[in-house]
């Protein structure tokens, strides 16, 4: 092009060295504007180059007779920003004469999806199947997020959630962060086509108790914070691979059959003890469907049959969190009885005669976890 310039120059100006310095500076410039467009046209950034690199994401879903289960894969897949850096392990527990319980997954991801198969008359609880998929499926992603099978994701969920959890780390300092929460329920995005995002909640309230806190309660908060809390969902975790590499995978080896209540006690015991701190995401970008119509139950299928076993489990948490023996995988960063202090439930009234939930969870609780809880602002809108 530089030389076609040349001879259409008239032949009785001989360019100096000056022109031809101005003529090849202007054409370097050109070619330059012109890199710029073609690269903003393919949308390419710095973050992309990163996501492909070392940004992977492990997604943890048990499936118990589970219809939604193939349409959680195509969401998780087709709403993700980069969705070849996702790798899902999927424990299927179906009958196996069930086509409609198949979970089953679009085939340009089939290589990114990691199966553990039994019939569901071999099902152990939900706790049993996430450790499992935690010991046998996990390949060291660098993000952890455990979910339910039946579960709804937004637009560029995964990059919006490994911004949200880096930012609590690096720009508040908090060196081991885990986002968890009861996520909104997809009534939302099936009545209206529109998602929940002036609101997050945070999980805050101990409704039942036995030995330990086994049913939970949270309440909606503005988004646009992180709420401290001392509690976890097992519907959404999402954190490092670190805290599957080193807590859950520290459970697989224990008798956890049929534990149906207790799960999210144990491995908030677990993070609290390890150094890990929960939060609430401040924006939910996953959705969960609380009422599945017709859908088998593991509680109703096999609480009758596996009542010996069920009791094995139990036996097993409550001395995981009735003591400090070190022969059960507790951390050593925070102690258990800071654990329980931290909740503020009072174990030691736990054997009083006529206990009354307030009595293990008094309302003073409520206040500091519910209605006034420690809380980090988000200041990125989504």
């Amino acid at each position: 092009m530089i030389i076609h310039l040349f001879v259409e120059i008239d032949k009785n100006i001989l360019p100096n060295k000056r022109m031809i310095t101005i003529i090849l500076i202007i054409c370097i410039f050109v070619l330059n504007i012109i890199t710029i467009i073609l690269t903003a046209s393919k949308k390419c950034t710095t973050e992309d180059f990163q996501l492909q690199d070392n940004q992977t994401i492990f997604v943890s879903i048990p499936s118990y007779r589970e219809a939604e289960c193939s349409k959680t894969l195509d969401s998780l897949f087709s709403e993700a920003r980069n969705p070849y850096r996702i790798f899902v392990g999927v424990f299927e527990q179906n009958d196996l004469d069930s086509e409609k319980e198949k979970c089953n997954v679009n085939d340009k991801y089939k290589s990114q999806v990691r199966k553990l198969k039994v019939p569901h008359t071999d099902a152990k609880g939900p706790l049993w199947a996430r450790m499992q998929i935690a010991k046998d499926l996990y390949k060291g992603e660098n993000y952890y997020l455990m979910i339910d099978a039946h579960s709804t994701f937004l637009k560029d969920w995964d990059s919006r959630m490994i911004q949200q959890l880096n930012y609590l780390r690096n720009r508040h300092n908090v060196p081991r962060p885990i986002l968890s929460t009861y996520i909104h329920s997809d009534e939302s995005l099936k009545k209206e086509n529109k998602p929940r995002r002036d609101t997050t909640t945070t999980i805050c309230d101990v409704t039942t108790v036995e030995r330990y806190p086994t049913v939970l309660g949270a309440q909606d908060k503005p988004s646009g914070k992180y709420y401290k809390s001392p509690f976890v969902g097992a519907g959404f975790i999402f954190t490092y691979g670190d805290f599957c590499k080193n807590l859950i995978q520290k459970l697989s080896g224990l008798d956890f059959f049929h534990i149906f209540g207790g799960e999210e006690i144990l491995i908030a015991a677990f993070a609290y003890t390890h150094g890990w701190d929960v939060y609430s995401p401040p924006y939910v970008n996953v959705f969960h469907n609380y009422d599945v119509e017709g859908k088998p139950s593991w509680f109703t299928d096999n609480i009758k049959k596996v009542e010996k076993e069920r009791q094995i489990g139990e036996d097993t948490l409550k001395k995981i969190l009735d003591t400090e023996d070190t022969k059960y995988p507790l951390g050593t960063v925070r102690s258990l009885k800071d654990f329980w202090k931290e909740i503020g439930f009072r174990r030691e009234n736990l054997d009083k005669n006529e206990r009354k939930i307030e009595d293990v969870y008094p309302e003073e609780n409520k206040t500091k976890w519910c209605e006034n809880p420690p809380h980090l602002d988000y200041p990125l809108t989504e």
